[in-house]
């Protein structure tokens, strides 16, 4: 991108392609390994692009290549619902569940 700032990157341009490939590969290790009901993605880039998640779900899907069922609940490559807000209020979640004893139950804690 030499000197270019990503906010005026256009959602055409190759370099896409790269982020695209590297976070769907991610999300093909997470699956496997993990099989979470969604996956989110946050943070400025993804709140900039919103082009992104569509193409890392559809590039999943192709590398998962039928071996391994999303789940029907569509989209699975998703924002988070909190936006810009989900790090610093699921990290004091995550505090407040290590204070009450709830600690080894963050997965409920984070559903609810």
């Amino acid at each position: 991108l030499g000197v270019e700032r990503i906010t005026h990157v256009t959602p055409d341009h190759p370099v896409w392609d790269i982020v695209v490939n590297a976070l769907a590969a991610l999300c093909h290790n997470m699956v496997c390994t993990t099989g979470p009901r969604r996956i989110a993605f946050g943070g400025r880039v993804m709140n900039r692009q919103p082009h992104l998640l569509p193409r890392i779900e559809a590039q999943l899907e192709q590398s998962l290549a039928g071996y391994m069922r999303l789940s029907s609940d569509r989209p699975y490559i998703v924002a988070p619902e909190l936006g810009d807000q989900a790090g610093p209020l699921g990290s004091i979640i995550l505090g407040i569940a290590a204070e009450t004893g709830a600690a080894t139950r963050p997965l409920e804690v984070a559903a609810e």
